[in-house]
């Protein structure tokens, strides 16, 4: 699981080219790119999209890890 989460946090920052979150079009490579043996719908823009909106908690059109962790901390 340890493993898992390393890579994982790796995918991310690579996709991130070092920034601290990924805009549109970034998460929709990264999903595609990177989970779509795991995931169906990766090619659908749309359900891309909805999953990102899910994901951006502070609705800035980003996905990042900051404010995931911050929206499972006040959940």
């Amino acid at each position: 699981m340890e493993n898992a989460i390393q890579d994982l946090v790796k995918v991310f920052l690579k996709s991130t080219k070092g920034k601290e979150s990924l805009g549109k079009n970034q998460f929709q490579n990264l999903v595609k790119n990177q989970l779509s043996n795991v995931l169906s719908d990766t090619e659908s823009k749309e359900a891309v999209n909805n999953m990102a909106q899910g994901l951006d908690a502070n609705q800035d059109g980003k996905v990042g890890f900051e404010e995931k962790k911050i929206e499972e901390a006040t959940s």
